[in-house]
């Protein structure tokens, strides 16, 4: 799996809404590309998969593929939140661990267990909050 977040821990998703709380401009980098996770519904995923008594390696993330700056865009689309976003390069946003540009998974085995699109789980991450479940 990849990019996961969820209401509850620490993630990106949470990290980006905070940032947008406390700073006037917020800067995402818009060359990483890959496959976010909301949590639930990869766990529902697991679970589906777990009596199927499959094995090998599967690859369970939200379909589709979206840049750290889209997703954050959708996030915010989704949370009404008008801070300034601002696309950037990775260079311009230098990290210790060095991120692939492109990090995108599809699921290949069978049985074909597909998660929702990457947009629904912004939905219900977005939804989550509003209600205030789990904002550990």
């Amino acid at each position: 799996t990849a990019w996961l977040y969820s209401t509850i821990g620490e993630n990106f998703a949470k990290t980006i809404r905070a940032l947008a709380q406390q700073q006037t401009e917020v800067r995402v980098v818009n060359d990483q590309v890959g496959s976010p996770t909301y949590v639930p519904h990869l766990a529902a995923a697991i679970a589906t998969l777990i009596p199927t008594q499959a094995f090998g390696t599967y690859h369970l993330v939200n379909q589709g593929a979206v840049s750290r700056y889209e997703l954050t865009s959708a996030l915010y689309r989704h949370l009404g939140i008008t801070t300034l976003l601002r696309p950037i390069t990775t260079p311009e946003f230098p990290r210790p661990a060095k991120r692939p540009a492109y990090s995108v998974l599809t699921t290949i085995q069978d049985p074909a267990i597909l998660l929702p699109a990457w947009e629904e789980g912004v939905t219900a991450f977005a939804h989550a909050l509003r209600e205030g479940k789990g904002s550990a």
